[in-house]
């Protein structure tokens, strides 16, 4: 039986291309982007705004595309939000205007966390789903946001060679955001050969009902306000503000945070690939909260770590099981509706996390007040194990469905099945 990679579609390969050449844009995108802007002569405020404002953006498309996506056809979505990413592009690459540029900043596919905040995840999620049958999906679903990891770190690391090549200032940074236009260009002739396979089959595109969802909207509106909590948790904890707490209270330089990020960021990666035997194994819910769950409990403790060396190795190995509930979280939300419904339920998921994210920062900023009492990390910590007993409660009856035939009626959605 293939889990991982043996007898995954065509269609999935390609999608899985695209995700990781995207958030290669994507990733280099968001390392210049605050640079750029502030270049051109924006206020750290009015960066803010920005940024806010494309997160906003980002949660806003993800909720009406979600809705759109089975009707007008997934394929022509993804399309036209790659078109969206290479006209942004070329709008920061060009133009001087803060209003063209926050216009594309709403608009546009590119945001500043390196990782796409759009409509394209949701509707590749539910392409994926699609394209591949139940016992794949998780192992499907691992790699796609596997590739995106590895894509963003690779255009985080590609967004210095206009430097290295001697350009400077607002030059390096406009050819950054013209490669990231080439890519979107790519993208388009990439994705315009993905095949029907990807689309719900039109036999249950019937009888929709508010948001695009019917039986299970009540448990999709449940579990996406979570998901919100625990993005809004992350967002206390962001990348930039646990560095700064380490060189407030240890001192420690920014080379060896850099190595240290960078350690975390390989084994969150590399953890991904056992997300889908851990699943087959013990279950989505299992899976999702009890790899979760220590990382959040290890992430309370960091500050009370008396020296750099241990808190660090603490925050680095929190990362082996920090993100190991993404995946069997996308596959189960995706099986817990029915096909024509996937786009709806993941852009409605992604639009919760977004706005979490987005509200965090201004939450942050007060609990980062005083950053060497570690508060905020504790805080996060506390709300990010609040969210896994939560979600343990509401699905701890629920499993996968299993796999269904080749040919079948789709399988029901939020299917009970005992021993989970």
């Amino acid at each position: 039986m293939a889990v991982f990679g043996w007898g995954w579609p065509k269609a999935v390969w390609l999608l899985l291309l695209a995700a990781g050449l995207r958030h290669v844009a994507l990733g280099a995108v968001a390392v210049v982007l605050g640079l750029h802007l502030s270049a051109l002569g924006f206020e750290p405020v009015a960066v803010g705004g920005v940024f806010t404002a494309m997160l906003a953006g980002g949660a806003a498309s993800s909720a009406l595309f979600g809705l759109l996506a089975d009707r007008l056809g997934r394929r022509r979505l993804l399309l036209l939000t790659t078109l969206s990413l290479a006209l942004a592009s070329l709008v920061f690459a060009l133009s001087n205007l803060p209003a063209l540029l926050l216009a594309a900043a709403i608009l546009g596919a590119i945001g500043p966390t390196g990782y796409d905040t759009g409509p394209a995840l949701s509707v590749e999620q539910a392409a994926l789903a699609e394209a591949t049958r139940v016992e794949q999906r998780t192992g499907v679903l691992a790699a796609h946001t596997l590739v995106a990891m590895l894509g963003s770190g690779v255009g985080a690391l590609a967004a210095s060679i206009p430097e290295s090549l001697g350009m400077t200032g607002t030059d390096a940074y406009r050819a950054v955001f013209l490669s990231a236009t080439a890519t979107g260009l790519l993208l388009l002739a990439m994705l315009s050969r993905l095949p029907a396979t990807i689309e719900p089959s039109p036999r249950v595109q019937a009888g929709r009902s508010l948001l695009g969802l019917r039986r299970s909207r009540r448990l999709i509106l449940t579990l996406s306000a979570l998901f919100a909590v625990d993005a809004f948790a992350g967002g206390l904890a962001v990348q930039s503000a646990v560095a700064y707490w380490f060189a407030e209270k240890f001192g420690a330089s920014t080379a060896t945070l850099g190595m240290m990020f960078s350690l975390a960021q390989f084994l969150m990666a590399g953890s991904l690939l056992l997300a889908a035997p851990l699943t087959q194994r013990f279950g989505p819910v299992n899976t999702m909260v009890f790899t979760h769950l220590p990382a959040n409990l290890i992430l309370m403790l960091v500050p009370l770590m008396p020296s750099f060396e241990v808190a660090a190795t603490l925050f680095v190995a929190r990362h082996l099981t920090a993100t190991l509930d993404v995946p069997p979280r996308q596959a189960l939300l995706l099986s817990l509706v029915e096909p024509d419904e996937r786009a709806a339920a993941a852009g409605i998921a992604a639009a919760a996390r977004t706005a979490g994210s987005a509200i965090a920062p201004v939450a942050a900023g007060l609990v980062w007040s005083n950053p060497v009492s570690g508060l905020p990390l504790v805080a996060a910590g506390l709300l990010k194990s609040a969210y896994d007993l939560a979600l343990f409660a509401l699905l701890r009856s629920l499993r996968m469905p299993a796999e269904r035939p080749a040919e079948p009626a789709p399988e029901a959605p939020g299917t009970l099945l005992p021993g989970d």
